[in-house]
């Protein structure tokens, strides 16, 4: 693409480097956005000459990120590519553990307060529980699908609180009713996999049409 035009004609331009990078990109109201390159780095320039600077380690990762006002962001990852610490400008650091199927088990933000996740042996997600105690829980089916969702909020007042969705699924793995304690709401779908009617928990239906490309 090297041009579009809005609904109001207005043109706007894409220009490329012969490796097919981006090196210029005008909106259709005449703003304009440079892009220059180095080895594992982008540079990303206003019109009032201001720069956004990312810098990339040999695995295509981001290792930084410098806003326009040179406030700078860092990032490290260990030896299987997960990201293990987030350095913001003002060295705070966020930190993240994973188990040995790289799965993220760990959260520990600037403050030392701890979101802990919890999988099953399929590597699905199955818990999540933050610093407050809040906890959010998942179930699946032997396909993988998520067939539940329950959601447990701690009070001001100490006392908990609690709803929890329910999914149900074709063969096909389609999503066909999402049920949670104030009713429910199905799906239909066409041999292409596109849904083509919901109804709500008062029975209110809505149809989706397609053209020969959907699917």
């Amino acid at each position: 693409i090297t041009s579009a035009v809005d609904s109001n004609s207005n043109l706007g331009r894409v220009s490329y480097d012969a490796a097919g990078r981006i090196l210029n990109l005008t909106d259709t109201v005449g703003q304009s956005v440079y892009y220059s390159y180095a080895p594992n780095q982008l540079i990303r320039t206003n019109m009032a000459g201001k720069s956004q600077v990312v810098t990339y380690d040999q695995n295509g990762q981001i290792t930084s990120y410098t806003d326009e006002n040179g406030n700078k962001t860092t990032f490290l990852y260990d030896g299987r590519g997960n990201l293990v610490a987030v350095t913001g400008p003002d060295l705070k650091v966020t930190s993240y553990k994973y188990d040995s199927r790289d799965n993220l088990i760990e959260k520990r933000d600037p403050a030392g307060n701890v979101t802990l996740y919890s999988y099953d042996a399929a590597n699905n997600l199955t818990e999540i529980k933050d610093p407050v105690g809040n906890i959010i829980t998942y179930r699946y089916n032997d396909k993988n699908n998520r067939i539940q969702e329950s959601y447990t909020t701690v009070l001001p007042d100490g006392k908990t609180t609690s709803y929890t969705f329910e999914y149900t699924y074709d063969n096909r793995g389609n999503l066909t009713k999402v049920k949670n304690a104030k009713g429910e709401t199905t799906y239909v779908y066409d041999i292409l996999g596109n849904v083509v009617k919901q109804i709500d928990s008062l029975g209110n239906e809505t149809g989706f049409s397609y053209d020969n490309l959907a699917g």
